[in-house]
């Protein structure tokens, strides 16, 4: 009887410490799970919330006493409710869920996360579903600068190009100028003519020296400017050379017995 006591005693203290141990890990889970930056929660098939850490709470702004056992996921979710009901139906299916959603939080800012939706099966059969969310609003803003850069350095090339080939199309059309009035001042008859045709080339040397200037100038701001004003900044550089071929006219007009 003396052992039998001892037994009792002893079967007495080893429930006892498994209590205070689950109790215990009890505990700490749920310390765990309210000092961890997912959002964590349990829902029954029922659709109501049976758990949540404090994480889960703030993010919708949401409180324990108010949601616990109390509150169905709709009434929760709001609006939410309908785009996430395609996801609660295949979860209460067995099926694992995984998406990403932008939601507006009850501060009003914009928030970006993955959500994945585990079901919890008991014997094949599905008694409600553990929700975890993960919040990727840093790194999806980040993604939406990277496309942002992306697209304005595509911009840029867009306009370099079109910068490029202006110019290029310009200088080649118009160097043919320097020649003809070179030639001109060959052939010139008189040092009249000459003077007239050096003064020729020289304004056709500052011509060219001002339409570099313009275009180390645009090179300098065309990636601050819009599409608009830099296509407009193209044509003003082309300008001060698109008269030549008509002056060198004008001279050849004077000079009838002379060709270009």
């Amino acid at each position: 009887m003396k052992n039998m006591k001892h037994g009792l005693k002893k079967n007495d203290n080893f429930f006892e410490d498994n209590s205070n141990l689950l109790e215990k890990q009890n505990e700490l889970g749920l310390l765990v799970a309210d000092h961890v930056s997912a959002m964590i929660a349990y829902w029954d098939r029922d659709e109501v919330c049976r758990f949540a850490n404090n994480a889960y709470m703030k993010w919708y702004g949401k409180t324990h006493s108010n949601v616990i056992d109390k509150m169905p996921m709709k009434e929760f979710l709001g609006s939410l409710y309908e785009k996430n009901l395609p996801h609660l139906t295949e979860v209460l299916k067995g099926k694992t869920q995984v998406f990403e959603q932008e939601t507006k939080c009850h501060l009003g800012n914009r928030n970006h996360s993955i959500t994945t939706y585990t079901a919890d099966k008991v014997s094949g059969v599905v008694k409600g579903f553990f929700v975890h969310i993960a919040d990727i609003t840093e790194t999806k803003l980040k993604e939406q600068e990277l496309i942002r850069t992306n697209e304005l350095i595509t911009e840029q090339n867009k306009r370099l190009a079109n910068y490029t080939y202006i110019i290029s199309y310009t200088l080649k059309s118009k160097s043919a100028s320097f020649r003809r009035a070179l030639n001109s001042f060959i052939e010139a008859s008189s040092e009249k003519e000459k003077a007239e045709m050096l003064g020729f080339l020289y304004n056709i040397s500052s011509k060219f020296s001002e339409t570099v200037k313009s275009m180390n100038e645009y090179a300098s701001t065309q990636s601050r400017v819009n599409l608009e004003l830099a296509r407009k900044q193209l044509v003003g550089i082309a300008k001060p050379i698109s008269k030549l071929p008509h002056q060198l006219s004008d001279i050849k007009k004077n000079r009838p017995n002379k060709g270009f």
